[in-house]
């Protein structure tokens, strides 16, 4: 390898032979732009190039973050075939809404202070012993009290419609002595949320709107009937008054 010729002055720093971590400064290779670039060489046998202030701070070629990553890879056991679990990835997705504030959601967690309990945040093994495995594709991780942090008693693997239910403002009720949402209430008995919402907003008792049973499709109700009822006895009514006006008339 033939090096570039070193420059002169007190502002040049001379790096040759200097060693960072594992990595040793093997020759000048001259200027880019303003930046000196030198050669090195790291233990592992790899020979590369970078400028003064990253060989500085440089502790190998990159293959001593490699092997950490694959020791913690092999810890956790959550990385086969260079494809991490599917806990494995919702566990690093909880710690960065929690930690990144460049993340997007971090607005909505971490700058709302919620945490990540010590046990999960220096362990996925912790969190995946702590929670166990996500039970279907249709869950994610749940935080019971939505303003709690992320720790044991307070998260649940939960589907999106149990997640609605435990989103805040939501009604509670107190139903066959339990306390209850309403939309569980409303499961319970086979209602949609629709129906006993609607009769609550026209005036029914709870107890009413959860017991008794929905309308079938395609038959009239009984308040339609009672209005049909009534609009029949006007209607006769008022033929009535006008046949006896025609014979007043007559008269």
């Amino acid at each position: 390898m033939i090096y570039a010729k070193k420059p002169t002055g007190p502002k040049f720093e001379d790096l040759t032979g200097q060693r960072f971590g594992i990595a040793t400064v093997t020759g000048y290779l001259g200027k880019q732009g303003i930046k000196s670039l030198w050669e090195y060489r790291c233990d592992c046998g790899f020979v590369g190039s970078t400028a003064s202030a990253n060989m500085k701070i440089k502790k190998s070629c990159g293959c001593l973050h490699r092997a950490s990553l694959s020791a913690r890879q092999r810890t956790h056991g959550e990385t086969v075939k260079n494809r991490r679990s599917t806990e494995y990835v919702i566990w690093a997705d909880m710690i960065d809404r929690c930690e990144n504030p460049k993340c997007e959601h971090f607005k909505d967690y971490g700058a709302r202070g919620i945490r990540i309990c010590r046990r999960w945040k220096t362990s996925v093994a912790n969190f995946i012993e702590d929670m166990g495995r996500r039970p279907s594709r249709n869950h994610s991780i749940d935080r019971i009290n939505n303003n709690g942090n992320y720790e044991p008693g307070n998260c649940r693997w939960a589907t999106w419609k149990q997640q609605q239910r435990n989103r805040t403002g939501l009604h509670l009720i107190r139903w066959d002595d339990e306390t209850i949402t309403l939309q569980e209430a409303c499961d319970r008995v086979s209602l949609k949320d629709v129906t006993v919402h609607g009769r609550l907003r026209r005036g029914w008792s709870l107890q009413d709107a959860l017991r008794k049973p929905p309308l079938r499709s395609g038959k009239i109700s009984d308040l339609t009937d009672a209005i049909i009822a009534d609009i029949g006895k006007t209607s006769r009514i008022n033929q009535g008054l006008a046949l006896a006006g025609r014979l007043r008339e007559r008269e």
